[in-house]
């Protein structure tokens, strides 16, 4: 492919982005997320060697990570390979992300790069520095925002524009850009994975142990907390014959004082301090937080009230035995030197999983603000005129609204603007979405991948098969779930489009878990092989095919779903 071609040419892939910003987005959402990539990438690579020249002179790449088409987000992977472009081993990098990504970019995959021996030495000393130096780094990092957090909380909250403004100002400049330290950490995953997948099938050949089960389970992650707090409230609630009567009267105002002066109030309070900012969509600020009254996390808590404890623990014992299992199996094919270097790197992968999910949990809270600040901006908006309805603040981008105070805008019919996005987006919402789609030249109308109507029904199927991210076999009845609810039928196995860290508890009262995208590194994959749930991902309209009350097999060990 020329130079031409690569410039006019992007590969737009939502895979990975989904766990993140599934399905539609307002436009508030979309340029605060797409300024957090500029900023967190620009910060990573400041850090790498780059200086304020050379990161003004590739303003545009950083800028254009991330697209919208009809409403929903798409990483531009091209930007993404001239990101990493920017520093060596670029060649090697590029496929390395796209098996962090699961995507497939090779068609416009760009040339090495002619970095300079000097620039390349200094390179690889950051690199090791990094490598050497990331638990105090990380411990500084984290101490940083927890500081951070709490000053912001200070602030002043004053029901003004420009109030409302400068607090945001606050997260953007004094959080979002210390988030590349995140994205440090998201290169020694995308390394560590690319390095390890790379020497497994050069010691194994293309088996499938070098492909999906080199990395067994993964323990003591953060996100499966959130699911563990709820059942052990959920627990005790059982126990405690006055909890009970509370919650069956739905006095939860009495039930919830009860239980803070309960043996499990300390549970209690670390999910509030914790997770209570955490559910499915939650890095939307459009989006509402269906455990944040009491009511809502009750009623979860019920359904949490039909888990045995044991059967949980058991699965988890059991993940434990296979990951044993599967690494012995490993080991027994290697070397001696060959077996210390995976027990090294996997370990390290291992680690930096476990920050990337604490990571994500920060970044959670980012949202969280945010979502609570544009509450009250919108009515504020409202108040003095300028929006119809506090909640049409979500139809305005982030720029649009410092044009209130800086002078820069061209327009001050903010009502019209919103009435005509609103209609514009209510007709996204006929539209079905690729995953994956590629474009040339000038982009003036949507590409032809994206169509109204209902989805192209496919015949009947009664096998299917994915990638094995969790094993184990479990037959049971599905449920298809489009949108995160809490279910009031009984079902065995979660079939759902993608997931976020939001969907752990959902993830955690299934027995089984089929997912249409991700990855073997996903956060779907990663708390099923913790929580000890056998789940198969990568299946392409897996939720088109099957329907809520199917009896089928999911066996986690060759990938293959069966309808009974």
């Amino acid at each position: 492919m020329s130079h031409e071609d690569i410039d006019s040419t992007k590969i737009w892939d939502s895979s990975n982005l989904a766990e993140s910003f599934p399905g539609i987005v307002l436009p508030l959402t979309f340029s605060i997320a797409r300024r957090g990539y500029e900023l967190a990438y620009k910060s990573q690579a400041y850090s790498a060697g780059l200086d304020w020249f050379q990161l003004e002179a590739n303003h545009r790449t950083f800028n254009a990570m991330t697209g919208l088409f009809a409403g929903r987000m798409y990483y531009d992977l091209v930007s993404w390979y001239k990101f990493i472009g920017l520093f060596p081993n670029n060649k090697q990098n590029q496929k390395y992300l796209d098996e962090q990504l699961e995507t497939l970019g090779s068609e416009v995959y760009l040339p090495a790069q002619n970095h300079s021996l000097s620039y390349k030495l200094s390179f690889w000393i950051r690199v090791a520095k990094r490598a050497i130096f990331f638990e105090r780094e990380r411990k500084k990092y984290w101490l940083y925002l927890d500081t951070t957090f709490k000053y912001y909380d200070q602030i002043p909250k004053e029901e003004s524009i420009h109030s409302h403004l400068n607090r945001y100002s606050y997260l953007e400049q004094m959080i979002v850009p210390h988030m590349g330290r995140a994205v440090d950490n998201d290169f020694f995953v995308m390394s560590y994975n690319g390095m390890l997948k790379k020497l497994l099938r050069k010691w194994l050949g293309e088996s499938t142990e070098a492909q999906h089960d080199f990395l067994g389970a993964l323990h003591d992650v953060i996100s499966t907390r959130q699911a563990t707090l709820l059942l052990d409230i959920a627990t005790y609630l059982k126990s405690d014959q006055k909890a009970s009567l509370f919650l069956k009267d739905n006095k939860y105002d009495l039930l919830d004082k009860h239980l803070i002066s309960s043996p499990v109030g300390e549970c209690l309070q670390e999910y509030r301090s914790d997770f209570l900012h955490r559910y499915a969509e939650d890095q939307k600020i459009e989006s509402v937080n269906p455990l944040g009254s009491l009511q809502g996390f009750y009623s979860f808590i019920r359904t949490y009230m039909k888990l045995s404890p044991d059967e949980i623990s058991t699965r988890r014992n059991e993940a434990k035995f296979q990951e044993k299992e599967r690494t012995n199996s490993i080991l027994k094919k290697l070397n001696t030197w060959q077996r210390i270097i995976y027990k090294i790197i996997l370990n390290r992968l291992k680690n930096h999983l476990r920050i990337r999910e604490k990571n994500r949990l920060y970044r959670g809270k980012v949202y969280a603000h945010l979502r609570e600040l544009f509450i009250q901006f919108g009515k504020v908006l409202n108040n003095q005129k300028i929006l119809d309805d506090p909640k049409d603040v979500h139809y305005l981008d982030i720029e649009e609204l410092f044009q209130l105070i800086n002078g820069s805008g061209y327009s001050d019919d903010f009502k019209g603007l919103v009435s005509a996005r609103k209609t514009k987006y209510e007709s996204y919402k006929e539209i079905n979405a690729p995953h994956r789609f590629i474009t040339k030249g000038a982009l003036t109308e949507l590409p032809k991948e994206f169509h109204k109507g209902a989805p192209k029904k496919e015949k009947s199927r009664k096998k299917f098969k994915g990638i094995v991210a969790s094993p184990g076999v479990v037959y049971g009845k599905v449920m298809v779930l489009e949108k995160p609810i809490i279910p009031t039928e009984p079902f065995d196995i979660l079939v759902v489009s993608h997931t976020d860290p939001g969907w752990t508890p959902l993830i955690a009262l299934s027995k089984g878990l089929i997912v249409e995208r991700g990855g073997i590194l996903s956060h779907a994959a990663i708390v099923t092989r913790e929580l000890g749930i056998p789940s198969i991902i990568g299946i392409e309209g897996i939720t088109t095919h099957l329907r809520n009350g199917q009896q089928v097999k999911l066996d986690a060990t060759t990938g293959v779903i069966e309808v009974v």
